[in-house]
């Protein structure tokens, strides 16, 4: 009984419809523990590059991480974007999509929305799905008319986009 249950939950997990989880834990702008019932799992925004992920990426050159550091420690409240934007033990509606997750998090606009309006993240390379696609478009088009994180940087902007063309 107990095995069915728990594959009951992997196929659940796994479909891309809306679930309603309870945050958790947030670790970073890029990755936040959630649960459903009694499973606990970590999400990372959809269709985004978040500057964290971007920390991460081997191919970073030591210039660009100090660049991206610098902007965390002129902008402090932007390294905790997510922290204090979202609340812990609170639900949110969620759709799983190619390992990641499409969190509905202020009303109708995603996580992913809201990290590339603040120019926290940019639309990941290839990135070809037709539903989502136009709206993270225009969230980074209007984080980049206002200079807004990433952005506000000539230096860092290169370093970022020379890294995902």
């Amino acid at each position: 009984m107990k095995t069915i249950f728990l594959l009951m939950i992997f196929f659940t997990l796994n479909a891309e419809s809306i679930q309603i989880a309870e945050l958790r834990k947030v670790y970073s702008n890029d990755m936040q523990k959630f649960s459903i019932g009694m499973t606990s799992f970590i999400c990372q925004p959809y269709g985004v590059v978040p500057l964290e992920e971007v920390l991460a990426n081997q191919a970073l050159t030591s210039t660009c991480k100090q660049e991206i550091e610098n902007y965390y420690l002129a902008n402090p409240t932007k390294k905790y974007f997510i922290d204090m934007a979202l609340y812990l033990r609170q639900n949110y509606h969620i759709v799983f999509k190619q390992r990641r997750c499409v969190i509905y998090a202020f009303g109708q606009k995603t996580l992913s929305e809201a990290l590339l309006e603040q120019g926290l993240a940019i639309t990941q390379t290839n990135f070809n799905d037709d539903e989502f696609r136009y709206l993270y478009t225009k969230a980074q088009e209007r984080a980049k008319r206002r200079s807004a994180g990433i952005w506000s940087d000539k230096k860092l902007q290169a370093c970022i986009t020379g890294l995902y063309k």
